[in-house]
């Protein structure tokens, strides 16, 4: 038994403009229902080893946010120092600036505390 209106309906018709359709979702419900989304996003939060001394190229951004293994999320940012580039992680709840000693001998070299 069938409806008049469900008749004139063709479900895989709508199923193909249901899935097409934009709509708007935050963050954690999108994580919340895919497990495989979730598993991308902690792949690509996590720390991977790196040099700070970098050399800019088109493909590298600008700046981007990563989650600390401690707390909180931290940013890194390509900069340049006395004409040399440099990848700074910055820490915003920090009270110290740390820098590794080579990058302060070779890049740096201005007086320090």
């Amino acid at each position: 038994r069938r409806s008049a209106i469900s008749v004139l309906a063709d479900p895989s018709k709508l199923m193909s403009e249901l899935l097409k359709t934009p709509f708007s979702v935050t963050i954690g419900e999108l994580l919340g229902v895919s497990r495989e989304m979730a598993q991308l996003l902690s792949e690509n939060l996590k720390m991977k080893s790196g040099s700070l001394l970098t050399t800019t190229d088109e493909t590298s951004p600008e700046a981007f946010v990563f989650g600390a293994k401690t707390h909180g999320l931290l940013i890194s940012i390509n900069m340049e120092c006395n004409g040399s580039p440099v990848r700074a992680i910055i820490d915003t709840g920090s009270e110290l600036n740390v820098v590794r000693t080579d990058v302060y001998r070779t890049v740096i070299q201005q007086p320090m505390d």
